[in-house]
């Protein structure tokens, strides 16, 4: 059975942004299933509950071996670990675990949510 891994863009990108075709490329060659959503982005900060709903809805797997995030992918993977997602490794690169001050009040709720215990146990 293959491992199976997830990567996460951040704000304004996609699954073909920066680095994650050729991360994706690589860790396909050593035997990992990839799912790189691209999620909604709008203008402004993003909303990390329509992600954790979008990624709810269409990711193939709950339990990963892998997570990787970028920007705000990284609270992403937070969230979804406070719920019924797992993963073994998850990777963060350039993330951020609390709202700056551009973020408005309705957004900066996302960044206060997370369920440390369930991340604990699913990550």
């Amino acid at each position: 059975m293959n491992k199976k891994a997830a990567i996460f863009h951040g704000s304004g990108g996609t699954e073909n942004s920066y680095w994650i075709p050729w991360l994706k490329d690589q860790l396909q060659d050593n035997g990992f299933e990839l799912w790189t959503p691209s999620l909604t982005i709008d203008n402004g900060p993003v909303d990390l509950n329509l992600w954790q709903k979008e990624v709810e809805e269409q990711s193939p797997y709950s339990d990963f071996d892998l997570m990787i995030a970028h920007s705000s992918g990284v609270p992403l993977i937070m969230k979804l670990l406070s719920s019924k997602f797992t993963t073994k490794h998850a990777i963060s690169v350039a993330g951020y675990m609390q709202a700056i001050e551009t973020t408005p009040p309705e957004k900066i709720s996302q960044l206060n949510n997370f369920n440390i215990p369930n991340i604990k146990n699913n990550g």
